[in-house]
């Protein structure tokens, strides 16, 4: 399935509640480093997406074009 109107969503959320999205130790001056995605070095939050799938209703076909196709399928 191919879509060339939905390439690139941002989504944008607000914590009621502080929160730290760590990814475990690490080496250097820095004990608990946030989660970032790899190219463009925005904060992530893992598992987020499991969440959002489970707890939005799409249209199948609008599910797979944002999420991918579900792995447990």
């Amino acid at each position: 399935m191919e879509n060339k109107n939905l390439e690139k969503l941002v989504v944008t959320m607000y914590a009621e509640s502080q929160i730290h999205a760590g990814k475990g130790m690490d080496v250097g001056i820095v004990d608990l480093p946030i989660q970032r995605e790899r190219t463009t070095g925005f904060p992530i939050i893992q598992g987020i997406k499991g969440s959002l799938r489970s707890n939005l209703e799409f249209k199948k076909e609008t599910e797979e074009l944002i999420f991918g196709s579900d792995p447990s399928a």
